[in-house]
């Protein structure tokens, strides 16, 4: 069960890299669009919240790779006000990546912890097996 389990936590450490990549990809289109145009076409993280902002033309090319999450709730009188300015600020000031780049590391750090107890598992399952057998050995003389 702890070789699957390690097997399991090496698995979440490759998922994290998708989005580490997504991130990575989208900075990477920023620098190929700055290349081409002479233009730098910021993405801020308000573009996972705004669609309106998604159907700039400059973002065509970029606008079907970037999810939309649900902001509704930020938007009534009845929130918090200072959260959904705070929120706001942040949003305006992340690259679109970076959200997605901290949560592939947060799964590679899992994984990562993962495998690493799951390590100590078996190799303390492998030294309490050659106790057993050098135990039962020396029994038999």
């Amino acid at each position: 069960m702890a070789r699957a389990t390690r097997l399991l936590a090496q698995a979440l450490v490759i998922v994290g890299l998708a989005p580490i990549a997504y991130a990575l990809g989208l900075l990477a289109w920023q620098a190929v669009t700055w290349l081409h145009t002479g233009a730098w076409v910021p993405l801020p993280a308000r573009l996972l919240v705004d669609a309106s902002a998604l159907q700039a033309p400059r973002l065509a090319e970029v606008a079907p790779f970037i999810p939309g999450i649900d902001w509704g709730w930020a938007n009534q009188p009845r929130t918090l006000y200072m959260l959904g300015k705070v929120l706001g600020v942040l949003l305006d000031r992340l690259h679109v990546g970076v959200p997605a780049a901290l949560l592939g590391y947060a799964i590679i750090a899992l994984g990562r912890g993962m495998a690493e107890r799951q390590a100590e598992l078996i190799e303390w399952q492998a030294r309490e097996r050659a106790e057993r057998l050098r135990r039962a050995a020396q029994y038999r003389i």
